[in-house]
């Protein structure tokens, strides 16, 4: 039989209890170089080393999961998804983390390529959010940091020629020795990576895919380049065969960009040089016999003697390059195929041949079948 109840408000019973939670906050961090020291200022590209301490300032110990701690730069103190994040940092020691007690982080994070400008490192305990937390609104710790950037610029340049004479024009295929300074005129050091220089000719003072690259000299040393530091790169290089005119080096300090710079309009340094040629020419020649006669009529198998004078009538040398001179028969003044080739005389010296000099070739032969033929000598 089932007895009634006379009154059912008696059932429950209220036990007050407290819900205690961890609470995680960044105590300490700092932001330091290579060496250990304290920096207020970075370059994008650099490495940095970063280190926060998390103390857990409840009376609980925190929850059985672990969590990640973040590291983003930020443009303020308040972490939201335009800021960039640096570190995300698994925490698995010591947790569950003791009511009282605390740990440091390290970390050693590359600072990316972002405008320079003020900046906040902003340090995340349990960034994850994965422990439940008496306070969510303290566990952000922002450290004021400036991104700064080297500035590479050729503060000297010059063009000179085999004995070290400045020169002021060149000619196709010549060999000119090439020089620069490249000055850090930064407060900032450049960053970790090497870079190209590179040097061009050009039609103006513009680098343009126009421009024929002669130099990209890879940069090893000495870098990093601290602030206010420079190197001078000197070498060799030659002229490709490009038309003649008025052109331009450029000299492009970090010409392959691999560094990021506050002011990127200023690598460049051009040096106007005109592009020459020589110009040779045949100024006299005759046909002489064993006595040294001029003669105006040959016999088939008879020897005579070419004379001829090269005459360099620009204002250029030649380049290094040696040549062959060469006489041909021919029936008319027109050099072509049908032509039957004498002489064949290669030229070692005097080369190269300065502007205004010359040089005279003496040759004998016999002259082939076929009489009444004219004697063309070009060069």
């Amino acid at each position: 039989m089932l007895l009634g109840k006379t009154d059912n408000d008696d059932n429950t019973v209220i036990v007050p209890f407290n819900v205690f939670t961890p609470n995680l906050e960044v105590s300490a961090a700092q932001v330091t170089d290579a060496d250990g020291n304290l920096v207020t200022s970075v370059a994008a590209d650099e490495r940095v080393s970063l280190s926060w301490t998390v103390l857990n300032s409840s009376t609980t110990a925190t929850a059985g999961a672990n969590w990640y701690d973040r590291v983003y730069i930020s443009q303020d103190t308040t972490l939201d998804s335009s800021d960039v994040r640096l570190v995300n940092q698994f925490i698995t020691s010591p947790t569950p983390l003791a009511a009282g007690n605390n740990y440091t982080v390290t970390s050693n994070p590359i600072i990316p390529e972002i405008p320079t400008g003020d900046y906040f490192f902003l340090f995340k305990a349990d960034g994850s959010e994965n422990q439940q937390e008496a306070d969510e609104t303290d566990n952000i710790t922002a450290i004021p940091i400036q991104i700064e950037a080297p500035n590479l610029e050729v503060s000297a340049a010059q063009v000179t020629d085999a004995d070290g004479n400045l020169v002021t024009s060149v000619a196709a295929d010549e060999r000119v020795s090439l020089s620069w300074t490249v000055l850090n005129s930064s407060t900032t050091a450049t960053a970790g990576a090497n870079w190209w220089d590179r040097v061009y000719i050009s039609e103006d003072e513009t680098l343009d895919s126009s421009d024929v690259r002669l130099v990209n000299q890879f940069i090893t040393s000495p870098t990093p380049l601290a602030a206010g530091d420079d190197y001078t790169i000197n070498l060799n290089a030659t002229i490709p065969e490009i038309a003649t005119g008025n052109y331009f080096f450029l000299f492009k300090a970090d010409g392959s960009e691999n560094q990021q710079e506050t002011d990127e309009t200023d690598n460049i340094t051009a040096i106007p040089i005109q592009i020459d040629a020589p110009n040779l020419e045949v100024s006299a020649a005759q046909v002489t016999d064993a006595n040294g006669n001029p003669v105006t009529s040959v016999a088939a198998d008879e020897t005579v003697t070419l004379s001829w004078t090269v005459l360099n009538s620009s204002t250029t040398a030649t380049a290094g390059a040696n040549w062959w001179d060469r006489v041909y028969i021919s029936q008319d003044t027109t050099l072509d195929s049908s032509d039957v080739r004498l002489v064949n005389q290669f030229i070692t010296s005097p080369t190269p041949l300065a502007a205004g000099d010359d040089y005279t070739i003496t040759s004998n032969c016999d002259y082939p079948g076929n009489c009444h033929r004219e004697l063309l000598l070009p060069v």
